[in-house]
């Protein structure tokens, strides 16, 4: 049975404070959308975070970087009537620039109204400026803006530093800038990450540190980028099927990454995920499926699952790709969404 209640949202200005082949989707989205703020009218909305089939699931909604419609989550659960469990954000550290987590900040609003749990994904753009033993003053600013959420009551903030580095080290023919969005090696992403895990241990102690390469079937090439259980809490690895035969292989992609990096100490999760090519809505949520039944089964275990709800246009992406299994302005999407919630209830 479902029980409802009545919510309402504050604006976020009232809260102060300063991707079958391996191939990769667009990254442009990876550049989050300058802050903005919205307005909740009272809806029905159930009381409890989405699960399905035990799993806790939500979004990484649309900040139009990508040529799509702005998103907020409250757009999301006023279409559904769903409460959703997690709430995905991108935010970058560009070189010697204070971080002032601007991104972040910008949806608290949103957040902060459905109490999802916060997953953060932090990019270090061009630079390592900060993220070292000799300096790390972006690491501090960084975890600080992080003790700041996780003492407003979240039931979890996830920082995702890093975030799919073994293709962002080695993005510059793809990127259309001539140089990789993540500088350096392997080593200097270690350094960075372990930094990062250090300061956040110190400053912000609840915060739950997440390790997530990109796709990778080679356990000796993720490796090289694994930082050691000491500073990660959770382990996730991104995957968009780009042909609809790869959507059943799923199991088999992620086997050599969960069973050699997911245990009881880093539990497995879904940080990110969708199809990278314009699939109907029955071929995402057959995907989904995938993810679903291998867990419920206790092959591959997802403790949360959050899905990129972004539409990529020319020239994000060529041809367009609807990621998107909600969507505002196709009341066929999102009802095929929700009846499949329903069908697995």
């Amino acid at each position: 049975m479902r029980t409802s209640v009545l919510l309402c949202m504050a604006a976020p200005a009232l809260i102060s404070a300063t991707h079958g082949s391996f191939a990769k989707h667009s990254h442009y989205h990876k550049r989050a959308a300058a802050a903005e703020t919205s307005v909740w009218k009272p809806t029905p909305v159930e009381s409890e975070p989405l699960a399905i089939d035990g799993i806790p699931f939500g979004f990484l909604p649309d900040d139009s970087s990508g040529g799509g419609r702005t998103q907020h989550l409250s757009d999301l659960i006023l279409a559904t009537g769903k409460r959703f469990a997690t709430f995905g954000r991108y935010a970058q550290i560009n070189g010697s620039v204070p971080f002032t987590g601007d991104q972040i900040y910008g949806v608290l609003g949103d957040v902060l109204a459905t109490n999802a749990i916060f997953e953060i994904s932090l990019m270090p753009v061009q630079s390592w400026h900060g993220l070292t033993t000799g300096n790390n003053s972006q690491a501090v600013a960084a975890c600080n803006i992080m003790k700041n959420l996780t003492d407003m009551g979240f039931p979890e903030v996830r920082l995702r530093f890093g975030h799919e580095v073994n293709y962002y080290q080695n993005d510059a023919d793809y990127n259309g800038k001539g140089r990789n969005t993540y500088p350096g090696d392997a080593d200097d992403f270690l350094l960075g990450f372990r930094t990062v895990a250090r300061a956040c241990k110190k400053i912000a102690p609840k915060v739950k540190m997440v390790w997530s390469p990109n796709i990778s079937t080679n356990v000796t090439e993720l490796l090289r980028y694994w930082p050691n259980s000491p500073y990660v809490d959770y382990v996730a690895m991104d995957w968009y099927p780009n042909f609809k035969s790869n959507i059943s292989n799923y199991e088999k992609t992620f086997m050599p990454f969960y069973k050699k990096f997911a245990s009881e100490d880093h539990p497995y999760i879904v940080a990110e995920t969708g199809l990278h090519f314009d699939g109907t809505v029955q071929d995402k949520l057959a995907y989904l499926s995938q993810i679903i039944d291998s867990s419920k089964a206790g092959r591959i275990v997802a403790k949360s699952i959050t899905w990129f709800n972004y539409l990529h246009i020319p020239p994000a992406a060529s041809p367009e790709i609807n990621f998107r299994l909600v969507d505002v302005q196709n009341k066929t999407v999102t009802n095929a969404f929700l009846e499949y919630v329903d069908s697995r209830a």
